[in-house]
């Protein structure tokens, strides 16, 4: 990524100069503190209790039950059929 050019200074120094350039390269992104995380927490756990409410309500469940039932069903019907 860097090109590092020659120079009198001691390499330990010019390393640790290029990782203090790649650590802040991003300086002016927002750090973001536990209150922030703590909203996204509760915000993502409402939105899929939401979500989950409403497949409950239309039934989404019980038809991927039937769904299922039905497809272990015929490979049953079927390997009875081949032995």
């Amino acid at each position: 990524c860097f090109i590092i050019a020659p120079s009198s200074q001691p390499a330990s120094l010019v390393v640790a100069r290029r990782l203090h350039m790649v650590r802040t390269f991003g300086k002016h992104a927002h750090v973001f503190d536990s209150t922030f995380y703590t909203k996204v927490a509760v915000a993502s756990f409402a939105l899929g209790a939401a979500m989950e409410g409403f497949m409950i309500k239309t039934g989404f469940y019980d038809k991927v039950l039937h769904i299922e039932a039905e497809r272990r069903y015929n490979a049953a019907k079927s390997s009875e059929q081949g032995s």
